[in-house]
């Protein structure tokens, strides 16, 4: 699901960069807006017995711990949606069985909405200036196991004239970082292989690396989640799903103008 829902956030990005009708504007930005609640409270559904009902929905929980070393993924998805669903005044509930599948329902009420559509918005053309001069040709190490992101991290940070390295994990991250110099490393934290906290480990051991920004890219959402990214040497977060305008201005406040 998060696969998905990450390449739709993307095309809407890059799409709405573009000159479109206020029309069209207005509909690419409720897309892109419904798709950022989607991924905020959808987490992989996975066969599970009984036994792990009551659990699922608390943070950090998996049906199969051995899951989020495999495959990625933090356990968050079930306990934010449970928060979204009780903050309406509604309930969460789950039916499972073994080898067959799960089905997660909830139940709540809303006023029917009385409003008509907004007013169009403005029309917008294609960027030809960058935001942050700092951030232009400024060559970025971007870490993510995701394929899908991965096609598209690419374009949208080249709107701001970014080059964009890529690696699938942590391993990979380090090769990269011995052959070339980077401004910055955006670094996702749950990875198969080797996470995001240990790659950030190593990287700070090596005293060549001392000054460069390392910003996490996590859903953790929780000040202590935060401060492990710092703990582990990372110098900033980036939450997921990635706002990218607040995504610029992060690298653009660790990036200065005389990195390479």
């Amino acid at each position: 699901i998060r696969t998905p829902i990450n390449a739709i956030m993307s095309i809407a990005f890059l799409t709405l960069q573009t000159d479109l009708t206020a029309q069209q504007h207005n509909y690419l930005s409720k897309i892109d807006s419904s798709a950022k609640w989607l991924l905020g409270i959808l987490n992989n559904i996975l066969d599970f017995d009984l036994n792990h009902k009551n659990k699922l929905f608390e943070a950090f929980q998996q049906a199969d711990n051995s899951t989020t070393r495999i495959y990625g993924g933090t356990g968050l998805g079930l306990a934010i949606s449970k928060q979204l669903v009780q903050a309406m005044g509604g309930a969460i509930s789950i039916e499972s069985q073994t080898g067959v599948g799960s089905c997660f329902s909830f139940i709540i009420t809303l006023a029917v909405a009385t409003s008509p559509v907004a007013n169009p918005l403005p029309k917008t053309s294609l960027k030809h200036e960058v935001k942050y001069p700092s951030l232009l040709n400024a060559r970025i190490l971007v870490v993510e196991d995701n394929l899908v992101i991965q096609e598209f991290i690419p374009l949208i940070m080249s709107q701001e004239g970014m080059l964009v390295d890529l690696a699938n994990n942590g391993v990979e991250a380090l090769t990269l970082l011995e052959h070339n110099v980077y401004a910055a490393v955006l670094m996702d934290c749950q990875m198969p292989i080797m996470d995001g906290f240990e790659a950030s480990r190593r990287i700070r051991a090596n005293p060549r690396f001392d000054s460069l920004p390392i910003i996490a890219m996590t859903g953790n959402v929780y000040t202590s989640d935060h401060q492990r990214c710092l703990d582990c040497g990372m110098s900033d977060f980036i939450s997921k799903p990635v706002d990218w305008e607040e995504a610029f201005l992060t690298l653009n406040k660790w990036i200065s103008h005389s990195v390479p």
